[in-house]
């Protein structure tokens, strides 16, 4: 009885001088699988003897960077001999990117971070965040050039302002590994609030200076009428804050304020600065009688500051004495309010 062999060469479809080894198939007959061959490193595969007739051969499994070859191919074993046929692969033409991203220092893995997988052409080709390990993956990117754009960080983190660029080549197998480091923010800021020690009224035109370290003067504010002063764009490090200029009334703050700008900040350093007022005064009251010079009793006097507000109310003594003590630094007037004429 005559038979004949199936021989198969298995070759790249772009550069056909190259074989490809590890391609399986099937040789089937009138639907029933009669033998399973792979290619080797020749990329060749030869059949054991078959009866005439009419053979299907199947790729089960492309070379690995191959594409599987969906076409079926009919061989026909017609006497004895070789039957040869040739079957070209093309590379895969796609392929998988997987995104890591972590803090530069420490490596932790950062969740929640978006990215745009842009084409040459700047189009916006996938959109991923990155889950709780830190990692996003893009699959079945065609060959071709990309950049990875990342299009929201974290807080805390400065946002990744130079693109990744990254290719697809032909024959990719596993995914393209992308590592991204997230920097914490380096930069903080500082709100001072000036106010009254003793009221908590908000004090406007306090002058300070923020100093670093070394002592040198980093900036200078000057206090609102709300009694506040930001400093923005603080880089990491320990200052103090030190008052150089406080206002009429109030004692100069003589101590400076501590505070330290650290990696990572994100909400803005409250600084509550109280001012005491300086010592208090006090005032005598003398009324007499302008022809007489004789003292008066029981004159009633209102001490009122600068809004109109009643500060004080004293009476003259029989020396026509009327003592103030305790007041604030500041401007007053005095309101005469009764008058009763008190015979000796």
């Amino acid at each position: 009885m005559q038979k004949g062999q199936i021989e198969i060469k298995k070759i790249d479809s772009e550069n056909g001088e190259k074989p490809l080894a590890n391609a399986e198939f099937d040789i089937v007959k009138d639907g029933v699988v009669v033998e399973h061959i792979v290619t080797d490193k020749d990329g060749k595969a030869i059949s054991k003897p078959l009866a005439l007739g009419k053979y299907i051969l199947k790729e089960t499994k492309a070379p690995e960077g191959y594409q599987l070859k969906e076409t079926e191919f009919e061989v026909s074993v017609t006497g004895d001999g070789i039957f040869p046929i040739q079957v070209e692969n093309a590379m895969v033409d796609k392929g998988n990117i997987e995104i890591t991203k972590v803090d530069k220092e420490n490596g932790a893995v950062l969740a929640g971070v978006e990215f745009e997988v842009q084409d040459e052409k700047d189009e916006v080709v996938r959109k991923v965040v990155t889950d709780k390990d830190g990692k996003a993956n893009v699959s079945d990117l065609s060959v071709g050039k990309y950049k990875l754009v990342e299009t929201k960080s974290l807080p805390g983190y400065k946002k990744l302002t130079e693109p990744v660029p990254f290719e697809i080549k032909k024959g990719m197998t596993k995914a393209l590994a992308i590592k991204v480091e997230n920097e914490q923010l380096d930069k903080g800021s500082v709100e001072i609030t000036k106010i009254d020690k003793d009221s908590q009224k908000v004090l406007e035109g306090v002058v300070f200076e923020v100093q670093d370290e070394q002592g040198k003067v980093v900036t200078e504010v000057k206090t609102d009428k709300d009694g506040k002063a930001k400093i923005s764009d603080l880089s990491v490090g320990k200052y103090k804050l030190v008052e150089t200029k406080s206002l009429p009334g109030y004692k100069k703050l003589t101590d400076s304020v501590s505070f330290e700008i650290k990696k990572g900040m994100t909400t803005v350093l409250s600084l509550k600065v109280e001012n005491e007022q300086l010592d208090k005064g006090s005032v005598e009251i003398t009324k007499i009688d302008k022809d007489s010079k004789k003292a008066l009793k029981g004159v009633v006097f209102e001490v009122q500051d600068e809004a109109g507000t009643v500060v004080k109310e004293v009476k003259t003594d029989k020396d026509g004495k009327a003592k103030i003590s305790d007041l604030l630094v500041g401007k007053y007037k005095l309101v005469e309010k009764v008058y009763q004429a008190i015979k000796n």
